[in-house]
């Protein structure tokens, strides 16, 4: 036989027995030793050089009359070892054995530490190492937006609240009047002007943007205007400004306020002239021209006129532009009238009349209250609505009548009055479409008038609306219809 013929394999792949083959090798069979394991075993065979269900058969040439022991060849991790199993027990026999190659079954185990070996595992270990750095990092940026879109709704909410609230958080209750407004509103140095009313000075300019109003008796029964302005305002005219009576400086003097007039009574323009008050005295007849101006369209003495911008052009000039108000405030409160007194101490007042004069209509006026506007509309001269010099309705939120001793200067050739506001008497006060009877006090020259009610016993200073108030001075014996 040639060394490239393949011996005979029947259909299981296994060796046939060749009887002439065995009985020539037999002899030289016997002399050779069983080779050990480890000769045999194709250790040198790497793992991806053999195909892991090829067979591979070894070299041997059988000789005649050799019998082959069934060997086991193994799946190893570097190749296939051959093992014979039974080189040391041959027997002598006769009988003949097939000579069997089969294959073990792997049973190779998992090795944990092969894994840290394999550059895949590192590669793998990394991708997913950087996938889920990625989800924290996103995460996190979706909860700091969600957070920040919280906080900015909340903002919106906040500004929302504010703007319909015209920012209550930044303002405070005017010290004159008790409206709100921003800080630098809230306490300017006020102004006291003298405001005339008979019938050639109408309509008055300015009377309408003041937020306290005093009315009370000249000469005869012609009413006089003090008129009491925050000094916040911008108002083009102000007028006509006529002169001063002591009992209306005493008015302003309670406020510290620049008093602004034109000319006077002798003993107004005497007290003034030696500081008896604590006002700044702005005289007209002295700066006729300069913070005054006459409007040509009338006859004097009706036509002397200021305003706010040559009012502030004084502070200005004489170094008072910086400063504040200097007096005791009132009390306000926002609620209705009868919310803050009991009904059974209210009288419904829809119409106040009075009777400054019993010869003429010209200075008896009514109080007529507008429930749309919760404020009080002046009327005048049979009901005829008083309105300014820009026609505009003459309205108060509230009106207040003051009682106070008032008589006739005696041996004054002109017949004008005094009036005694220092000693205290009654008052109605007036407000939300009700009034109830109360008093007035001021403790001494320099304080400011209030206005308290006492009920059942209990005194309780009069809270205001918030708003422009007008008081109304008559004579103690004056009687007042309120219906």
């Amino acid at each position: 036989m040639n060394e490239n013929e393949q011996d005979p394999k029947n259909q299981n792949n296994e060796l046939v027995q060749n009887p002439e083959t065995n009985s020539q090798n037999l002899d030289i069979q016997d002399q050779k030793a069983t080779p050990p394991l480890s000769e045999v075993a194709f250790s040198g065979i790497k793992e991806d050089a053999v195909e892991p269900e090829k067979i591979i058969e070894p070299e041997i040439e059988p000789e005649k009359d050799f019998e082959w022991n069934t060997v086991k060849i193994e799946d190893s991790n570097i190749g296939y070892n051959y093992i014979n199993n039974s080189h040391s027990d041959l027997d002598n026999s006769n009988e003949k054995e097939n000579i069997g190659i089969e294959k073990t079954e792997n049973k190779k185990k998992f090795d944990f530490r092969g894994i840290f070996k394999n550059k895949w595992f590192y590669i793998i270990s990394v991708l997913l190492l950087s996938v889920i750095f990625f989800i924290i990092v996103i995460n996190n940026i979706m909860s700091d937006n969600k957070t920040n879109t919280t906080k900015d709704n909340k903002q919106t909410e906040q500004k929302t609240t504010i703007t319909q609230q015209p920012q209550e958080s930044n303002l405070v209750r005017r010290k004159i009047d008790g409206v709100l407004v921003s800080k630098d509103e809230a306490n300017n140095w006020p102004f006291a002007a003298i405001i005339e009313n008979s019938v050639d000075a109408r309509p008055l300019s300015g009377v309408n943007d003041a937020n306290i109003v005093y009315e009370a008796l000249a000469e005869g029964s012609i009413t006089r205007f003090l008129c009491i302005f925050s000094g916040s305002e911008n108002i083009s005219k102000i007028g006509p400004i006529r002169s001063a009576r002591p009992y209306y400086v005493d008015i302003a003097d309670e406020y510290n306020s620049l008093f602004v007039h034109f000319g006077g009574s002798p003993e107004a323009l005497d007290r003034l002239s030696k500081g008896y008050y604590n006002v700044t005295d702005l005289n007209g007849i002295i700066y006729d021209g300069t913070y005054f101006w006459r409007d040509n369209n009338r006859v004097a003495p009706h036509n002397a006129y200021t305003s706010t911008d040559l009012i502030n052009k004084y502070k200005s000039d004489t170094g008072k532009d910086k400063w504040f108000g200097d007096f005791s405030e009132w009390s306000f409160n926002d609620n209705k009238l009868d919310q803050s007194i009991d009904k059974t101490n209210l009288q419904t007042a829809n119409n106040v009349y009075i009777q400054y004069s019993d010869q003429t209509t010209s200075y008896n006026l009514n109080w007529k209250y507008d429930s749309e506007i919760d404020s009080y509309v002046r009327y005048y001269e049979n009901n005829k609505v008083d309105t300014d010099s820009l026609n505009n309705k003459i309205t108060a939120k509230n009106v207040v009548i003051q009682f106070a001793t008032t008589s006739v200067i005696p041996n004054d050739d002109k017949l004008r009055k005094e009036m005694n506001l220092t000693e205290g008497g009654k008052a109605i006060m007036i407000r939300n479409g009700y009034s109830v009877t109360g008093y007035w006090r001021k403790n001494s020259l320099i304080n400011r008038t209030k206005f308290y009610t006492n009920i059942n016993g209990v005194e309780k200073e009069f809270e205001f609306n918030p708003g422009k108030t007008w008081v109304n001075i008559v004579p103690k014996d004056y009687k007042i219809k309120i219906d």
